[in-house]
This record gives C-alpha cells, structure tokens and sequence, in this order.
C-alpha cells in the first residue's frame, strides 16, 4: 500500500523512532522496510507534512489475540501456565489485578508483545488513609507515567498513588451544569472527576481536596499538563472537617465513605446547591436507590431533590456502585 513516508539514516533511526512512537504517529499496520542507506517509516494519515516522499509498504500480520503470541513465547521458554489474559493499560504500562505469581522473564515477554514499557501487578489491597495502592513493578521502568482518558491527561506514579480504572463513563462528565459555577471536589484524588471537568465543564474554579499530599503532588502536574491550572485549587486536608471560608455551587463526592460524612461535606455547599455522590448500594435496594442518601441528609435535617440516580458497575457480589446527584 502506498503511504506518507518519512526517509531516516541508518545510523540514526533508534532515537528517531522512539520519538515518532512516543508521538503515536507510525503507522504500525504496515512493515518499516529498508532503501539503501535509509529506513522507511510507515506515516499515519494525517502527518503527511513531516513525510519525506510516499511509499509502497506490505502490511503487517498480526494474531487476532496477542494472547495467542503470549502463550506461545511463554511456553517456548518452559514457563508454566496459567497466564493471565487480562490486564489494565495505563498510558504505556499494563497492571495485571492478578495476584498470582508472575515472573519478570513472563513480564518481560508481556511487555514485548504489548509494546509497553513497564508492566506492573497488584500485591495487595489499598491501605491507610491516604489510600496507598498495593502495587510492585515487575519489568520495566518505575516512576510517572502519562495515562489518557476522555482527553484528559493523568500523571500519576501506580506505585504511589490509586487509580481506578473502572468509572470512564462516570468521571468522563457529570450531568450537573458548572459553567460559571464554583465547584469542590472531596477526595479528589489525582483528579479523576476535577480534571474533566475543569478542562471541559467551563467552571469558574475546582477547589480540590485530599489528604494525600502525593495525590495533591500528581493533580497539580495533570492541572499544567492539561492548561487547566488558573481554574484548579489545590487544598491538603481532610474532606471531613475542611471548613474552607467559603461555600460553593457544586459538591463532587467519588469516595463511598462520602455518606458518613453528608453533614460536614454539605456544609461548605450554598443553599440551593448540589452535590454528586458515589455510594454502594445493596441489589435488594437497587429499586430505589437514592434512599440511602436522602434518609443520611433527612438525619441532618436537611431536604434533597434528586436531579438523577444511576448505576455505574457492580462492586461486589449483590452490591452496586451508583452515582447520585442531590439538589439541596
């Protein structure tokens, strides 16, 4: 097939592809193929203005499930099955939820196959407080990585710091109108909710609050990285006791323990606010699920009206995580 091309000196095509991988720009469909002293690099459609000519290129063959190669490599070195077939991607790591015995020649063999650079595997539950992940590295290359998301970027270290990866949808957006509105988020995290929508929710600010002081850390990078910094405020602090001097439009509230504390974190709301909250409810419950929350609120003396209540994913045998947004 004929494609955009860039022409690359032998002697320097090492560097000049990792640079044109990092970027996402190869073409990797197709074969890089030689001419004379140059290497031909394959061009997605679109960056045909770096292209240095066009050029015929065979495409590549791949198994339809690379678990297929995966397999096969293993046990062509002896490695005894079985091997796990799932995994989360971050950004060019994977992290298997596995907790069985995986060996670094194995990671190794994952990694290679996956075309990522690290390959990570949860050893134990999230602990503490401040949520620390129980995470090891078993190839590859430790520290920050850059993880897409709804295009937003996160920056997070997996072996500092929690990511969870099963709420796309949920933290993607919210269905509460913050254009012009000022918004705080409870146990923000490294920003999984804050972060889309300071980037596309046009609010006049995002007070952050968390007392990781290392989430904090990675949220500020991601507030740069994504040029949503003059809109971000950062607070180290518990979201249970904060009493920030001020009140505010909209509540975000990603922690299932948020419901414990309703009476405190609806404190710093304005009369007439909302709030958005995560919570677990039981399946025999799932009929009305919003009841949990507005009983907590009742035992406060405060009345809520329910702008929307819906289901995210089931959390555990008979249990939901369900996202309610409350107007007070």
């Amino acid at each position: 097939m004929r494609l955009p091309a860039v022409a690359v000196p032998k002697s320097g095509v090492e560097k000049y592809l990792r640079d044109l991988l990092r970027k996402g720009i190869v073409d990797k469909r197709f074969h890089i193929r030689k001419s004379g002293d140059f290497i031909l690099i394959p061009l997605l459609p679109g960056h045909s203005s770096i292209a240095t000519s066009m050029e015929e290129f065979s495409r590549r063959s791949f198994p339809d499930d690379p678990m297929i190669q995966i397999r096969k490599e293993l046990e062509s070195l002896g490695i005894p099955g079985p091997f796990p077939d799932k995994w989360v991607r971050y950004g060019n790591s994977i992290m298997f939820n596995s907790k069985g015995y995986i060996s670094a020649t194995a990671a190794e063999v994952y990694a290679r196959v996956l075309n990522v650079k690290s390959v990570y595997q949860k050893a134990g539950n999230v602990s503490g407080t401040t949520r620390n992940p129980g995470v090891k590295l078993l190839h590859g290359v430790r520290g920050e990585i850059i993880h897409r998301e709804n295009g937003v970027r996160y920056v997070f270290d997996p072996e500092l710091v929690m990511f969870s990866p099963g709420n796309v949808g949920s933290r993607g957006h919210t269905d509460l109108e913050t254009a012009g509105r000022e918004v705080i988020d409870f146990y923000s995290g490294i920003g999984y909710f804050s972060l889309p929508i300071a980037r596309y929710g046009s609010p006049l600010s995002v007070t952050c609050v968390d007392i990781n002081p290392t989430a904090i850390h990675f949220l500020e990078k991601s507030a740069r990285i994504n040029k949503v910094s003059r809109k971000v405020r950062t607070i180290v602090g518990d979201s249970t006791i904060l009493k920030p001097g001020k009140k505010y439009d909209i509540g975000i509230m990603g922690n299932f323990g948020a419901i414990d504390a309703l009476g405190s974190l609806v404190g710093n709301l304005k009369g007439g606010g909302s709030f958005v909250i995560h919570h677990l409810v039981r399946t025999e419950d799932m009929g009305h699920p919003e009841n949990r929350v507005l009983s907590r609120l009742e035992s406060i003396g405060i009345r809520g009206k329910v702008l929307y209540s819906r289901t995210v994913k089931s959390y555990a045998p008979h249990q939901w995580h369900v996202e309610t947004a409350i107007e007070l």
